[in-house]
């Protein structure tokens, strides 16, 4: 039936309130290659959506999904039920983000966070004996790879490591730190304590990588946690305002005006499936905003950052 996925879409986009838009697929009859089986998948969504102008929901009754009549009060219910959601995944964040932060009083010049994080999934999705090959697996740069070759489950199903030097005087941190979940979350802290060597730039090669690490991590958790939700990802410079970038393309060349931000922060929700589609849109709108506050004025066509992102050692 070729109108099938035609005739849902419409329905869930006139029928149900606010709307959603289903993903519709098929799996092959087994013994019957005339037949197949229907699947249709829908988002997480924050709201509670109903149905014949707003007096129904769908109710869950076994195999059953029928739609009732719904109070007032049990539409708040759902609506509530939800933001206690949000507000639980936004506790868990930061406490991902607490593991690789600076401890208070560390002597930091500047530091780069990336977190990955499954909006609305469970704490089980990954088995905890499954992490350090999952975390070894990722694509990551070459010395972050080492960081992670020795790391041990800490309790509360979360792989953690901090690399500190412990030759560093007066308190100061130079260091790489992680911490992987069996959420499937993940976050990444790159901090140095000193600043970089006079006229050093920050060389594009490194500043592209955490972008391309972003999407790709999320699309190799997603695979292993079976999660088709969506991710929020994060990205957070500090230390980097004055700092100049060096062109990928020709080494020695300055781009733009240098870092113009104090606190670069990037902020996205990104529907997993589409990161399994192609995870490079994400990882170009990342780069945008960066080599925008790097005072890069003319955006980087998306040929460009496809070939940037392809040279990237792995």
């Amino acid at each position: 039936d070729l109108g099938f996925a035609s005739r849902i879409e419409k329905w869930c986009l006139a029928s149900i309130d606010p709307p959603i838009f289903p993903f519709v697929g098929y799996v092959a009859h087994p013994t019957d290659p005339t037949k197949a089986f229907g699947v249709v998948r829908v988002e997480p969504s924050d709201f509670a959506h109903t149905v014949e102008g707003g007096k129904k929901l769908y109710v869950r009754h076994g195999d059953n999904s029928m739609p009732q009549e719904a109070t007032f009060e049990e539409r708040e219910l759902l609506r509530n039920r939800r933001e206690l959601a949000r507000k639980r995944d936004a506790g868990h964040t930061e406490a991902l983000l607490w593991r690789v932060r600076p401890g208070q009083g560390a002597i930091v010049h500047d530091q780069m966070i990336l977190s990955v994080v499954p909006l609305f999934s469970t704490d089980d999705a990954i088995r905890r004996e499954s992490l350090l090959t999952l975390i070894l697996s990722l694509r990551t740069l070459p010395f972050l790879q080492r960081v992670l070759v020795g790391a041990r489950p800490y309790s509360q199903g979360i792989l953690c490591k901090n690399a500190d030097d412990p030759e560093t005087p007066g308190g100061a941190v130079n260091s790489w730190r992680f911490a992987l979940t069996t959420r499937g979350s993940i976050a990444v802290a790159s901090i140095h304590a000193s600043a970089p060597r006079a006229a050093e730039p920050v060389k594009s090669r490194v500043l592209l990588s955490w972008p391309t690490m972003a999407s790709e991590w999320a699309v190799a958790l997603s695979r292993e946690a079976g999660f088709w939700g969506t991710y929020d990802v994060r990205l957070e410079m500090i230390g980097y305002n004055g700092m100049e970038l060096e062109d990928w393309e020709n080494e020695g060349d300055r781009i733009g005006r240098g870092c113009l931000d104090p606190l670069i922060k990037l902020h996205y929700e990104w529907p997993a499936r589409e990161l399994r589609e192609d995870p490079r849109p994400l990882a170009a709108e990342m780069i945008d905003h960066l080599l925008w506050s790097f005072g890069v004025d003319e955006p980087w066509p998306i040929e460009r950052i496809i070939a940037a992102c392809s040279r990237l050692p792995r």
